[in-house]
């Protein structure tokens, strides 16, 4: 009976695992497509028409809002960074701008939270199988418990 909980467990917490799975790819998917991807040479086409309303920059995308939709009717753009003198440009033209870091609680569960959560699992995984088995070879008794002899003492 026991075994047959854990077995539920498992089957739950792997479809609350997937379900998150497909939540962030749906999220980041529905993102994606409200973005506009454009050159850098259509971006300062924008910037000269003054058509930017607001830009972040980062290491290397500029991400920002246009003033009136682009042609698909979307309102945010991202573009690959080309020029360094980028600050210079949208402070001619009145255009609000901001640096971003590149830091995202994403990256870091990712990085960071998931793989100790993942070693931790397969550790109690293994060691609740080994003392499940016997602890290698069908001693008996579990992992940690080559100390115990079934040796009997017999006084005279």
């Amino acid at each position: 009976m026991e075994e047959n909980g854990r077995k539920q467990k498992w089957i739950m917490w792997t479809w609350v695992l997937a379900i998150a799975v497909t939540a962030i790819f749906f999220a980041s998917y529905r993102d994606s497509q409200q973005v506009e991807q454009l050159s850098y040479s259509d971006f300062l086409q924008q910037l000269e028409a003054k058509n930017i309303n607001e830009v972040f920059i980062q290491h290397d995308v500029i991400r920002g809002e246009f003033i009136k939709p682009g042609a698909e009717g979307r309102k945010r753009f991202i573009v690959t960074r080309v020029d360094g003198r980028i600050a210079e440009l949208l402070a001619k033209h009145h255009v609000k701008f901001s640096g971003v870091a590149e830091s995202s609680l994403l990256r870091d569960l990712l990085g960071w939270i998931i793989p100790v959560l993942l070693f931790g699992g397969f550790w109690v995984f293994f060691m609740r199988r080994m003392s499940e088995q016997g602890g290698g070879g069908g001693l008996g008794g579990g992992f940690m418990s080559f100390g115990k002899s079934n040796a009997k003492v017999y006084v005279e």
